[in-house]
């Protein structure tokens, strides 16, 4: 499958989201194994800038991005990201206000590949 999108398309992009604890003083990690999982930096800040004008965000912290990102993530074409959120933005009463942010990221960068 990876071959076939490499093939047809000249950026990939992966999102690899998960959720961490609510102890942590900002809201979204992303890893990026040191940005060596990104081929193309305006992906990386598309992701970063987006998810920002509402949440605090850092990169490459505790979540550096494990096999997944890793993985993928060494493939020509390929843009590898784990999105770590903290668990107050996945509850019940927050949780719309994360997915509507997610959404906006998401239409963001398919702007960019297209």
């Amino acid at each position: 499958m990876l071959s076939n999108l490499q093939t047809n398309f000249d950026k990939i992009v992966l999102l690899d989201i998960h959720g961490m604890r609510a102890d942590r003083s900002y809201k979204i990690e992303l890893g990026t194994c040191y940005h060596k999982a990104i081929k193309d930096m305006n992906i990386f800040d598309i992701i970063h800038d987006t998810l920002s004008e509402r949440y605090t965000v850092t990169s490459n912290n505790q979540f550096l991005g494990e096999y997944i990102t890793r993985y993928y993530g060494k493939f020509d074409k390929v843009n590898a990201v784990q999105i770590e959120i903290r668990k107050d933005l996945r509850e019940l009463d927050t949780v719309d206000e994360t997915a509507k942010c997610l959404a906006k990221m998401i239409i963001e960068l398919i702007k960019y590949i297209q």
